[in-house]
């Protein structure tokens, strides 16, 4: 009996090995062909799985390495805007500063406007109370005062008789070239307002200070230089 189930296996087991069709039709009837599709797709399905985690690992990897880049931009960025943050706060005391001494360079400047303003009004009060005091010596009463002709043509001295007519200015110092600019606008003073200049007209400039090239200039140009109280030149005679 155990020979005869002995050779019963080698014969099966023959028929395995060289009869295919037996070979599938064993494998059939005990379900290996399911169970090898199962693990055929099964293992198909692992690979996929396999495959898609790698791809996420890939893109959580490449997400991390983004994030931190963003990060290093973000410090990098935080700490630009505390350099100028600190800049500003530099700029602002630095502005500050300036205001500060703007303000007082405007009170300072107010300060020495009004000073000179009341030095312009004491020198012209002089250069007229002068001016009317040498043209006495000279034999002419005449009352002279600053004369506004237009916005753009004011005298610090004017004033006429009628027969003699005064007019000029009052300067701290004088140069040739103011000498040349204050005949130069008496005359086209003359061309424009013809009926302010009855008679003889005397240009004038009265000055604390004048340069020997003013002194000739005076000359040539017929103006009545007066320095300090001082007549200057031959056309004070």
């Amino acid at each position: 009996m155990a020979s005869s189930v002995q050779q019963l296996k080698r014969q099966f087991l023959e028929l395995l090995r060289q009869d295919e069709e037996f070979r599938l039709a064993v494998r059939a009837y005990l379900g290996l062909e399911d169970i090898k599709t199962s693990l055929d797709r099964l293992l198909s399905a692992t690979e996929r799985l396999v495959d898609a985690t790698s791809a996420l690992e890939a893109s959580v990897k490449a997400h991390s390495e983004r994030i931190t880049a963003l990060e290093a931009a973000v410090r990098a960025h935080g700490e630009r805007i505390s350099s100028l943050e600190r800049a500003v706060n530099a700029l602002r005391e630095v502005a500050e500063r300036h205001e500060r001494r703007l303000t007082r360079i405007e009170r300072d400047m107010r300060a020495v406007r009004a000073t000179l303003d009341r030095l312009s009004v004491s020198l012209e009060e002089e250069a007229n109370d002068v001016v009317q005091h040498l043209l006495k010596q000279k034999g002419f009463n005449i009352a002279t005062a600053p004369e506004r002709f237009d916005k753009k043509f004011e005298f610090d001295i004017y004033g006429t008789d009628g027969r003699v007519t005064v007019i000029g200015e009052a300067k701290v110092r004088v140069g040739h070239t103011t000498v040349q600019r204050a005949a130069k606008r008496i005359d086209e003073a003359l061309r424009l307002w013809p009926h302010k200049f009855p008679g003889r007209t005397i240009k004038v400039i009265y000055c604390l200070r004048a340069t020997p090239e003013a002194v000739a200039a005076a000359e040539n140009a017929g103006v009545w230089l007066i320095e300090s109280m001082r007549e200057r030149g031959r056309s004070s005679r």
